[in-house]
């Protein structure tokens, strides 16, 4: 009894002591969760910390680069009415002249530097309606253009006649486009010349922006019903313009800019404002019925693209496809498309909703050409062919009613038939 007593007290002891380690199991368990959730947390703070750095970073980004973009329009302000007088050691030879005015007229991004140091030398007095006349017609490319802003920007400093001979030159290039032969080829020189007023809006060297609004005008009124080539290029035109100046110049907030502030990853700050509350409300609402217009437009040139599409499925469904037909559906149905990117881009620039029946209306899926073969009704037959290898087999056949030419095996026998069994 006694040995069974003491036996059963051990028994309670390696219970206890099993309990004792199953406790101490649980609590390394609940001390590694703790520790999870710590190292977790720890990662989320930083994350927070690393973000609000950043986006406090691009705060003081933002601000300094407007900050000095304010500075340098203030500067080139004050030479509207108070221009040095010229040094006196200027060059006024014809050559020398000449040879600075064939460089600017085939303008190179490599040639900023010695060509703005040889203007700094050079008196150019008498030369300022050919340079202006230059710089309005010319075609540059982004950092071409960019280059052609600093040599404005010198020229305005040292000449008092040239700013108000440049604009209206650059006004009347805008509103004629000469020596462009399609709206294509119009839409990218009034794209030049518009960013190049803006740019020198900015800088100082044009002080009034109702130049601007006037080119801008031009662009909004034009009459989808009666200039359709031209008011697509124009849909394009105007939302490259509002996505790269729309924030800067008018204080337009995007669609893209807003999702971020909201998500916390863009910094709110204010920005210097250019226009005034009336104009800048008179501007968004000239924007948003132009807006409105091209989605007008988009849904007639979506009912164009389906009349053409279902002649393209009927061609599909024809022996001998329409090349006519087809080349014309493929032309209608890239422009399309390239059109549609552009008023989603207007959209987001404006930070306006597209019109729900419009989306519901336009389906870029739906407008895709399916062969009939492949959406059968019932009642209707499969096409005779699936593809043009099938069709060219069975109809391109060798006319065997005609004897084929064939060289006999040996020279001179005349006599040898001709066989047909390869046929």
């Amino acid at each position: 009894v006694s040995t069974q007593s003491t036996w059963e007290a051990v028994v309670s002891t390696q219970s206890t002591w099993e309990a004792v380690v199953s406790t101490q199991s649980t609590w390394e368990a609940v001390v590694s969760t703790q520790s999870t959730w710590d190292i977790m947390e720890e990662q989320e703070n930083s994350k927070e910390e690393t973000k609000d750095k950043e986006k406090t970073e691009l705060l003081e980004k933002l601000i300094k680069e407007q900050n000095e973009r304010l500075a340098k329009r203030e500067e080139n302000l004050k030479y509207v009415n108070d221009i040095p007088d010229l040094p006196k050691n200027l060059i006024s030879k014809i050559d020398r002249i000449q040879k600075f005015i064939t460089k600017l007229k085939n303008l190179k991004e490599d040639s900023k530097d010695s060509l703005l140091e040889e203007m700094s030398g050079l008196n150019l007095t008498r030369y300022i309606s050919e340079i202006v006349e230059i710089i309005a017609k010319s075609r540059l490319q982004v950092r071409e253009l960019l280059l052609m802003t600093e040599i404005c920007v010198a020229m305005h400093q040292r000449y008092k006649d040239f700013a108000h001979t440049l604009i209206p030159s650059l006004q009347k290039q805008f509103l004629q486009c000469a020596g462009c032969s399609d709206e294509s080829s119009k839409a990218l020189k009034r794209r030049q010349i518009l960013r190049l007023m803006t740019e020198l809006f900015l800088r100082g060297v044009l002080n009034d922006i109702t130049k601007i609004g006037k080119c801008l005008k031009e662009i909004i009124v034009t009459n989808k019903l009666k200039e359709r080539e031209k008011f697509a290029c124009n849909i394009s035109l105007l939302a490259n313009y509002l996505k790269q100046y729309g924030e800067v110049l008018f204080g337009i907030t995007s669609k893209k800019t807003r999702l971020m502030i909201e998500a916390g990853s863009y910094p709110e700050f204010e920005r210097y404002q250019f226009v005034k509350p009336a104009q800048k409300n008179s501007l968004l609402a000239a924007f948003k019925g132009f807006f409105l217009n091209a989605c007008e437009f988009m849904k007639e040139e979506h009912a164009q693209l389906e009349v053409q599409a279902k002649k393209m499925r009927e061609s599909l469904e024809e022996i001998d496809i329409d090349k006519e037909i087809e080349k014309k559906y493929v032309i209608m149905r890239t422009t399309f498309d390239k059109n549609w990117s552009m008023v989603a881009q207007l959209a987001d620039a404006l930070d306006f909703a597209i019109p729900q029946q419009m989306e519901e209306k336009i389906s870029l899926v739906a407008t895709q050409v399916q062969p009939k073969s492949e959406e059968l009704q019932p009642g209707e037959e499969k096409s005779l062919f699936e593809d043009e290898a099938q069709r060219s087999f069975y109809r391109d056949l060798i006319e065997l009613k005609v004897e084929p030419k064939v060289e006999n095996e040996k020279e001179g026998d005349k006599n040898v038939p001709v066989s047909y069994t390869h046929l």
